[in-house]
């Protein structure tokens, strides 16, 4: 690629804006005067909508690109949605994510509802909690994620969370925003949450209700929020050793 692109360069306590080539960005990079082997960076193509990995070893730059870290980065829940449609293309490309995620030797026990219809919606919004109700009624789309725990007793709520996962991500990297909603009763009550909604979409009776996933375009802007440092989480060989 020769077209020179805008770059907007995101290091800690440094920000600047280059053109360059695409091709050529080791040459344009500069580590920031704080520096240190073993730092990783973040470099945004606005352009592509991709972030570019960069870290500083050896006194040499080295780039990967990694759309997969941009959409677990900024991938946040919503609460309010526009009416705008989500086309087709899309709602299959967010369920062939959640087709292709991980599961106790490949069981994959879920199955997943899409719903559309404002009634349900509305039925729904009715069953979960109060936070998320606004949203799930406004939200043009919403996908619950069953799972067969006959199929995997064991794992069914990871192998469902995990597709559920798969689908944010994906919803997010198309430029639409979601609303997880986490409806799975432990103890399987009568009056849950997650009875509520097996009754309102006909659920089998061994089949669970991990999520609804509330889809569409966020209303208004979506919440930024900040994580821990991996120094508060991480430990070395045993637990809470640094």
């Amino acid at each position: 690629m020769n077209a020179k692109i805008g770059l907007q360069i995101h290091v800690p306590q440094h920000q600047d804006t280059i053109q360059t080539p695409l091709g050529s960005l080791s040459d344009h990079l500069r580590p920031p005067s704080h520096a240190s082997t073993g730092c990783l960076y973040t470099l945004h193509v606005n352009l592509l909508n991709i972030s570019l990995e960069y870290g500083y070893s050896n006194g040499k730059i080295e780039i990967m690109m990694n759309e997969v870290l941009e959409a677990i980065r900024n991938r946040r829940s919503v609460v309010r949605f526009e009416s705008t449609v989500v086309e087709d293309n899309k709602i299959e490309a967010i369920l062939e994510a959640g087709r292709w995620a991980p599961s106790w030797i490949n069981k994959q026990p879920w199955s997943f509802i899409v719903i559309k219809d404002q009634k349900t919606k509305d039925k729904l919004g009715e069953a979960v909690p109060t936070t998320f109700v606004q949203g799930l009624k406004e939200a043009p789309l919403s996908i619950a994620v069953t799972v067969n725990s006959l199929e995997d007793p064991y794992h069914y709520v990871e192998d469902g969370a995990a597709a559920a996962q798969n689908m944010a991500l994906a919803a997010h990297s198309l430029g639409l925003n979601s609303s997880w909603i986490g409806v799975h009763d432990l103890r399987n009550q009568r009056n849950s949450a997650e009875s509520r909604v097996r009754q309102i979409l006909e659920v089998p009776k061994d089949t669970r209700v991990i999520a609804l996933l509330s889809i569409g375009h966020v209303k208004g802007e979506a919440p930024k929020k900040d994580r821990k440092t991996l120094h508060q989480i991480v430990y070395q060989e045993k637990f809470g050793q640094h």
